[in-house]
């Protein structure tokens, strides 16, 4: 069977190659849009084409992002034209690009209305998709994102810290503004002069946004901050050599997250609010999560959450080993690779 899944690589994310790779070892014949469209006996044959942060428009100039939305509205023209089965994979609530969060919001209507089938990855999108967009719920599927368990071969097991002098926090990806990095090192400030070491790691999205987290952290001398692409075997490390994961994100886009996802594979839990991923363990896993209603808000809570693993880490500085081990144990099973690839099996198959 041949299956257009757009985008098929990205060497930066180890989603869509797990995914990918798991198809074509399942039997199935996979090419990306744009290589579909160069082999029109393949694009006609596809039985579904399977769209991925299709609706994700970026860019600084209203120009460049104009230009994105019409050739992304193009692609769709051509796939409703060729009466082409589509299949949308919803990551997020709504654009993280404010600049361009009305283009996204017509794609993103387009595709649910167009889809034939929708594909989930946290329970929440479920009620987002039928309660504000009425799409009914047998359009919906769920299939968890797959963990990252075995795609990180420089992966010591178990923990890497070995210093517990100290509680080390760290925030990793992209740095990007919707994921509030600002706030961590407003914490940070708050808690100099304690054992607790911030550290930031990750490429910016600008210029512009880099030289603003440099002149906020000038100073902070419990932060560490290193603001440039990372190596897999060098993140491994990282996120080895730290406790916990810090990432606040914004509740009013996010909704799924692989850094997540990430974390539990390699043995940390997280301090993260209530998003859909979150939200779909948080019941069976420790998780240090919460709530906001506003940015002050957003930053009280953040600290609580981060008093609260304080206070716990100080009674037992191996607390947090035994949370990761458990978020990992819980991943291991509910998040299996096979059992996702499955899933995916049955979905193109229907």
């Amino acid at each position: 069977m041949n299956i257009i899944f757009d985008p098929s690589f990205n060497p930066r994310n180890k989603y869509i190659s797990i995914i990918v790779e798991g198809l074509k070892k399942s039997g199935f014949n996979v090419k990306s849009f744009g290589d579909s469209i160069r082999s029109p006996r393949f694009f006609i044959s596809a039985s579904y084409v399977h769209l991925n942060w299709f609706e994700g428009i970026q860019g600084d100039k209203v120009y460049n992002i104009i230009l994105l939305f019409l050739k992304q509205l193009f692609k769709l023209v051509i796939l409703l034209i060729f009466n082409k089965k589509i299949i949308w994979t919803m990551h997020n609530k709504v654009s993280h690009d404010n600049k361009a969060s009305h283009y996204s919001r017509v794609l993103t209507w387009l595709l649910i209305k167009f889809s034939d089938k929708i594909v989930i990855h946290s329970h929440l999108s479920r009620n987002i998709l039928v309660e504000k967009y009425n799409k009914p719920v047998n359009k919906i599927y769920y299939i968890p994102h797959p963990n990252y368990i075995d795609v990180y071969k420089d992966f010591k097991k178990g923990t890497n810290v070995e210093n517990r002098e100290k509680l080390k926090i760290l925030f990793f990806g992209a740095v990007k503004q919707y994921k509030n990095i600002e706030l961590i090192v407003k914490a940070a400030k708050e808690f100099e002069g304690s054992d607790i070491e911030f550290s930031i790691i990750g490429s910016p999205n600008s210029k512009t946004y880099a030289n603003s987290l440099k002149e906020l952290v000038k100073h902070t001398k419990n932060i560490n901050l290193s603001l440039s692409f990372i190596e897999d075997s060098k993140l491994v490390e990282e996120i080895g050599n730290h406790d916990i994961i810090v990432l606040p994100y914004s509740i009013s886009s996010s909704l799924n997250s692989g850094s997540v996802i990430l974390a539990f594979s390699l043995k940390k839990t997280v301090i993260c609010p209530n998003i859909g991923t979150v939200l779909d363990v948080k019941d069976h896993i420790k998780v240090f999560s919460y709530d906001y209603a506003s940015e002050e808000e957003h930053f009280l809570n953040l600290k609580k959450q981060l008093k609260q693993v304080y206070n716990e880490w100080i009674k037992d500085k191996y607390i947090l080993d035994e949370y990761g081990y458990n978020a990992y144990r819980y991943i291991l099973e509910n998040n299996d690779i096979t059992n996702v690839i499955s899933k995916y099996h049955n979905l193109y198959k229907v």
